[in-house]
């Protein structure tokens, strides 16, 4: 029995989705990637606008038209999802993985703002090409 991934199939990436908190706010709304995807890349390039000790959750959806759930803990669904404290400068990019896979997103962050934070989402999953 061969290993091997049949040439079809792959991992796929979702368009970009700019993803903005402006200032004042703690969150930007729901983001559709057009599909479901396991893993979650979030990256911003200037954290200028996250206030000092600011963490980060998360709300998602698997489908149209269901209303977004807080994102908890893999094997702990107890636990709510919240990262540790942002940088309130320079680059960020982490990973969010989602075991059924994630269609919407929004973030949510415990503080508001100083000013715009800007986001770039990317979905990333098998898919067959």
């Amino acid at each position: 029995m061969s290993r091997e991934t049949p040439e079809n199939v792959g991992i796929g990436r979702s368009d970009m989705k700019e993803y903005t908190i402006v200032s004042g706010a703690t969150s930007g709304g729901e983001i559709n990637l057009g599909r479901n995807y396991v893993y979650i890349i979030i990256y911003s390039a200037n954290m200028a606008g996250v206030q000092a000790t600011t963490t980060m959750s998360a709300k998602m959806g698997i489908e149209e038209g269901i209303t977004l759930a807080d994102v908890y803990e893999r094997d702990t669904p107890g636990t709510k999802w919240v990262s540790g404290n942002l940088p309130t400068s320079g680059t960020m990019i982490f990973t969010l993985v989602h075991a059924i896979g994630a269609q919407y997103i929004q973030l949510v962050l415990s503080k508001t703002t100083t000013q715009a934070v800007a986001f770039r989402i990317y979905g990333f999953g098998e898919s067959i090409k």
